[in-house]
């Protein structure tokens, strides 16, 4: 480690990552993953009741983008 940065608040160890501060690193993805589940469950809800397509075809829907994603860095060698 570089001497100018040995004494640096940021580069010394703060002890034992207990529940609270994995709850506390956790808690900023809830922001990001949990809104992707609820707007992909009010889709999955429209599209079985106003669109008349079964959970399996809704969820086909929803999960095909990820899919061709995911062929498609297969196929780039990703």
């Amino acid at each position: 480690m570089d001497e100018k940065y040995r004494n640096s608040r940021i580069y010394t160890p703060r002890g034992r990552i207990g529940l609270g501060r994995a709850i506390g690193f956790g808690v900023t993805d809830l922001m990001g993953g949990g809104a992707v589940a609820i707007v992909g469950a009010w889709l999955l809800f429209f599209y079985t009741t106003y669109a008349g397509l079964s959970a399996t075809q809704g969820a086909s829907i929803l999960r095909s983008p990820s899919w061709l994603t995911q062929l498609r860095a297969w196929s780039w060698g990703m």
